[in-house]
């Protein structure tokens, strides 16, 4: 007959050992403590058996949270290259796949979900799946509005995302609401935004030549070629 007892004692002196010698969520700990809840079964120690399972289902709770958010940015990075490759079917597999993780385990106003929801408003919008899109980029400028503070240069993106969304839907007006509010968003044209702040100017030109408005046109022209000038 196996003396559970002392391998109840050995488990514990392992348990010991690692929680000394890891982080206390590593998965090593959730494997020793399935074992020791096991013995506590069977040596009738049941409300120890209780809180060794409680413990290891906190600490697989913890590790296969942090594990799934992990796998969803790389589907989320092969959506996106999916879409530069203008191979949507495969970005949109994998934009699902993400959104499928993310939503299940990360919270709703989530920094994440609102990078795989801007990604997803580009998918479609390339599509010219535009009412999708619109839904997709309103909900990732809702979560950084929430999670930044006003003209946090993280709120820029999904403004210029939707600006450009209705320069495709024609609705110029529209558009030129959202690149003023890119605009005003990065008043301290920061580097990081330069190059959407450039990319900004040059959607301006095109609306505003689109609108035959050539004077507005030529100035926004002149500062796509100033803004290029300063980052070399």
């Amino acid at each position: 007959m196996e003396n559970y007892t002392d391998a109840l004692i050995f488990y514990r002196k392992a348990l010991d050992i690692r929680e000394k010698n890891l982080p206390p969520d590593h998965l090593d700990h959730d494997g020793i403590c399935v074992h020791v809840g096991r013995k506590q079964l069977v040596t009738k120690e049941n409300s120890n058996a209780q809180r060794s399972s409680q413990t290891t289902f906190e600490m697989n709770e913890k590790s296969y949270q942090q594990a799934y958010r992990s796998v969803a940015i790389v589907y989320k990075n092969m959506g996106l290259a999916c879409t530069k490759n203008k191979d949507y079917s495969n970005a949109r597999a994998f934009y699902q796949k993400t959104l499928e993780l993310e939503e299940k385990f990360t919270p709703p106003d989530d920094y994440e979900l609102s990078v795989t929801y801007s990604g997803l408003g580009i998918l479609h919008m390339a599509l010219a799946e535009y009412s999708t899109s619109l839904s997709f980029f309103q909900k990732s400028l809702e979560i950084r509005e929430k999670i930044f503070p006003a003209k946090h240069p993280k709120i820029l993106k999904p403004y210029s995302n939707l600006a450009v969304l209705y320069k495709c839907m024609k609705n110029y007006s529209a558009a030129l609401s959202f690149f003023q509010k890119a605009l005003e968003t990065d008043s301290n044209n920061s580097f990081e935004n330069q190059l959407i702040r450039i990319n900004v100017y040059s959607h301006l030109h095109d609306i505003y030549r689109l609108m035959g408005d050539n004077g507005m046109a030529m100035l926004y022209a002149q500062l796509v070629v100033n803004s290029s000038e300063d980052r070399k």
